[in-house]
């Protein structure tokens, strides 16, 4: 088991909100991909990977290597979860 220090090993919780729905709280680590994160959500909300654009909250579009430290993420930072538009 390796420990780290410091911001690296720390866990952090982000909230995951879409218009007209409940909130969704994961407790993830500073090094941990998104991944994970976009995979569950879509799953418990019935969606299609797809089907979803996840946005920090600077407004960059989160892609599935993208780790909270990368961003520069804090404890109890929301992420948007929009459904991607066709059309004009």
């Amino acid at each position: 088991m390796v420990l780290l220090s410091g911001i690296e090993g720390k866990a952090i919780t982000l909230v995951v909100q879409r218009p007209n729905e409940e909130e969704v709280y994961y407790r993830m680590g500073m090094n941990m991909s998104f991944k994970f994160l976009m995979n569950d959500y879509c799953q418990r909300k019935g969606l299609g990977l797809g089907t979803i654009q996840f946005m920090g909250p600077e407004g960059d579009r989160l892609k599935e290597e993208h780790t909270p430290l990368e961003l520069g993420m804090e404890d109890g930072d929301v992420v948007d979860a929009f459904s991607h538009q066709l059309g004009g």
